[in-house]
């Protein structure tokens, strides 16, 4: 089941002491229209729609990184994780056209075997200036 969950409500869990960010984005992504995320028990993702950038969040106790694994519907393709533990964010950023479609998966990664393990998704967002 796909869950949703506005970048404001993320800040919000932040604010309420719910989780303490990550001392490299101790704010964590920034809120407004265009921040499109989602969440489960291990990850929480938000893709900036006016940026290109994928913020990701470690929401689990374990020795495994959140990672999101993308692809857009003209061939590109990432990932982007964040190793700094739990209850933190990672921020990366790409540069992808403008006007396609950005799609993702969750997934944990387990930096001692190489080992990864899927987690929620697919999600789906347009890309925009």
């Amino acid at each position: 089941m796909r869950k949703m969950i506005s970048a404001g409500a993320v800040g919000a869990l932040l604010a309420a002491g719910l989780a303490t960010p990550a001392s490299a984005h101790p704010g964590g992504p920034p809120s407004g229209p265009d921040m499109q995320c989602r969440y489960d028990a291990f990850v929480v993702s938000c893709f900036e729609q006016d940026g290109d950038d994928f913020w990701v969040y470690d929401a689990e106790q374990d020795s495994a990184s959140a990672e999101i694994d993308w692809y857009t519907d003209y061939g590109r393709t990432g990932y982007c994780r964040n190793s700094h533990g739990v209850v933190t964010w990672h921020e990366c950023t790409f540069d992808m056209a403008e006007g396609h479609t950005v799609f993702w998966t969750h997934w944990t990664y387990d930096q001692t075997d190489g080992t990864k393990t899927y987690r929620s998704g697919t999600y789906t967002a347009p890309i925009s200036s």
